[in-house]
């Protein structure tokens, strides 16, 4: 069927429909990360103002440059937010430690300790700054004291765990602290005995793996790993389907491990070959339903990706760069209902891979290559748009 041309109206150009091709888009459309155009971003952002929108925003922490924020505007990752001050950050993450619905941005700084961003009319910068003793290594954001607030972590080298909670005067302060000190590398937050309250899992340099779980005045040892391995990073999703949080953690030129949640202990179930492994992050990359695992390596060592098959773990992915994966994100970024990945490379800045149909290709890389450590995505409704940032 020919179909005839328009005349006095012009067909309604839908978002999602025309692909951008060579001749790119149409005017008033721009082309989005699935390779289609749109008239606004995928997600809803890039339209400015407190309009119920979708914000999607990517924070990349650098050890030796400024922080920075990417946001998805008019169906693309563009640089919307660089700090004034080069940094020593180790970790970044998201947060609502007010409870106002919009997120705050903490980074954790092996010199200054814990700085936190928050937007503040149509601006983004310094909150405060709450100095914690060594070095601070990784942050994970959860209410452990059940007010509905987000507290926060904060895992340093040679120190406490301790935990932070916003005052009255706006500042972060410590609630609580471990009793010990700890070569601690990673945290991560879930809840991981079913009560309610957010718990947080520690790994370690050369310590065993410990769970911190939460009873509202405090946290409490509730279990020790029996192996002691050289921790990056740990991670949590519900690999079995039972309803709990299993755990996979990242050991350096060691196997990589995943636990089984077993209600009062945890079951090492899996473990890899030895890897250089320095992050790993849970997510749904062929959508069947259960969480797959990627790995970060070291310079020299790809990506990996392995699919979860119930107990075991199959690779089924390797990339082509062969960068030191110090971070993983995953995220619906081109909102087609499959998770892409973001990875932070030190000294080679930011690679978006975009999954279509399980696979992974690199899709958008970020001009500055800065010494990334850590990126984190968020996601919330209406509010301050990082996409109208100056």
């Amino acid at each position: 069927m020919v179909l005839a041309p328009a005349a006095c109206f012009s067909p309604q150009l839908q978002d999602g429909v025309i692909a951008c091709g060579e001749a790119g888009c149409p005017s008033g459309m721009s082309c989005a990360l699935d390779g289609f155009c749109y008239g606004d971003d995928p997600g809803g952002g890039g339209g400015g103002g407190d309009d119920g929108a979708t914000r999607i925003a990517l924070a990349v922490g650098n050890n030796g440059a400024p922080n920075r924020v990417y946001a998805s505007c008019d169906g693309s990752l563009r640089l919307v937010w660089s700090d004034d001050q080069v940094r020593s950050t180790r970790a970044v993450a998201w947060g609502d430690s007010d409870g106002d619905g919009v997120l705050e941005l903490a980074a954790g700084d092996e010199h200054a300790g814990v700085v936190l961003y928050s937007f503040d009319g149509g601006t983004f910068g310094v909150d405060h700054t709450t100095w914690v003793d060594g070095v601070t290594r990784d942050l994970a954001w959860g209410d452990a004291d059940d007010d509905g607030e987000d507290d926060l972590a904060v895992v340093a080298d040679g120190a406490r765990l301790r935990m932070l909670e916003r005052h009255r005067g706006g500042e972060l302060r410590e609630w609580w602290s471990s009793d010990q000190s700890m070569p601690a590398y990673a945290v991560a937050a879930a809840d991981a005995d079913g009560d309610g309250l957010t718990d947080f899992v520690v790994g370690a340099q050369g310590a065993p793996v410990t769970l911190f779980c939460s009873h509202g005045d405090g946290l409490h040892t509730e279990w020790t790993a029996e192996l002691a391995e050289t921790t990056e990073g740990v991670d949590w999703a519900d690999v079995d389907g039972d309803g709990d949080p299993d755990l996979a953690v990242a050991n350096h030129g060691q196997p990589l491990r995943v636990y089984a949640n077993r209600g009062e202990w945890f079951e090492p179930i899996w473990s890899s070959p030895v890897l250089t492994a320095e992050s790993v992050a849970w997510g749904d990359v062929d959508g069947d339903g259960d969480p797959d695992l990627a790995v970060g390596t070291e310079q020299g060592d790809p990506e990996l990706l392995f699919r979860n098959d119930g107990t075991t773990f199959t690779q089924i992915w390797s990339s082509q760069a062969r960068h030191d994966a110090e971070a993983l994100a995953w995220f619906d970024v081109d909102r087609d209902g499959d998770l892409d990945l973001a990875v932070g490379n030190d000294g080679q800045g930011v690679d978006l891979y975009r999954n279509t149909d399980g696979e992974l290709a690199p899709v958008w890389t970020s001009e500055a290559s800065d010494p990334v450590w850590d990126v984190a995505w968020a996601t919330w409704t209406g509010g301050p748009d990082p996409c109208d940032l100056p």
